[in-house]
């Protein structure tokens, strides 16, 4: 088998414009261009192209495969869905490497096998001579919708970035340990395409998704965001008792307001006793935080 490359370039928010198109074509006369992919697979030559500078400007996601064991996923986000200080509490070695570029998030996956052995792209995913021949352009935009739900905060993506980088034993010894998203036991396809692409030992998956605590000890977000509890104050700073409070410290003998109202014209019995003496109150609700 001779050696060769594969690579994958998607558009996902916007379609390339006829410019565009014309500054790539000049880049390659051999790759299959439309609006919104870039395929191409080289037997001899190489990509006279720079994939980090074509992601930066044009794609939201790329992949590239090498059949001597390098393999390679870069997805892209707008840095309002995906923050640079989230994507490096999970990306932190050279397996998984996060960057920001003007107003874009660029997430870098890197697989490789340096046995030497020489690998076929068709039956990494057990196709045969009897599919069509576009097969191979399938495999980016399953990977590609996992961006959707990461953009909506699901972190099972940048979560199997981290096992990737411990698989390949390159994580910094001070890294603090991200949360572990739920799912894990559950992915779904493209998550699945992801980690068999880029080969994550389905061990570590496992072994991460058994860390979680059982659902019924969970804490149950609201759309994503975490309840938040917040004590209401009154105007001197203390909380307010709750009004069955207030009704039991009346029975108990201990008045909370004044035995006349001023506004009668008789004589206040003093002021109002501290909140302490006849019972703080609880709080009275919840509010709901956003995080950054």
């Amino acid at each position: 088998m001779s050696e060769y490359q594969h690579y994958q370039f998607l558009a996902v928010d916007r379609p390339l414009t006829d410019r565009q198109l014309a500054d790539i074509r000049k880049l390659t006369s051999r790759a299959t261009l439309t609006r919104t992919t870039f395929v191409n697979t080289y037997q001899w030559g190489d990509f006279k192209g720079n994939c980090d500078l074509l992601m930066e400007k044009y794609y939201d996601a790329h992949l590239y495969f090498a059949n001597w064991g390098y393999r390679r996923v870069v997805l892209r986000w707008p840095a309002g869905q995906l923050p640079l200080v989230v994507a490096r509490q999970y990306c932190t070695g050279v397996s998984a490497e996060a960057r920001r570029h003007g107003a874009h998030v660029l997430v870098s996956l890197v697989s490789d096998d340096e046995t030497g052995e020489l690998e076929d792209f068709d039956d990494l995913f057990g196709f045969d001579d009897h599919e069509d021949t576009a097969h191979e352009e399938r495999w980016l935009p399953s990977i590609a919708e996992a961006r959707h739900d990461v953009a909506a905060g699901d972190m099972r993506l940048l979560y199997l970035a981290r096992l990737l980088c411990l698989g390949n034993g390159d994580p910094h010894h001070d890294d603090v340990e991200p949360p572990i998203p739920a799912g894990l036991d559950a992915l779904p396809d493209s998550l699945t395409d992801l980690a068999r692409f880029l080969r994550i030992d389905p061990g570590l998956i496992t072994a991460a998704a058994s860390r979680l605590p059982p659902p019924a000890l969970r804490p149950r977000p609201h759309h994503g965001q975490p309840l938040r509890r917040r004590t209401v104050r009154n105007g001197n700073g203390h909380p307010p008792a709750h009004p069955f409070t207030r009704g039991r410290a009346h029975m108990n003998g201990v008045r909370t307001t004044p035995r006349h109202s001023p506004r009668s014209g008789g004589a206040s019995s003093g002021r109002m006793p501290p909140l302490s003496a006849t019972r703080r109150g609880r709080p009275v609700g919840f509010t709901r935080r956003q995080q950054s």
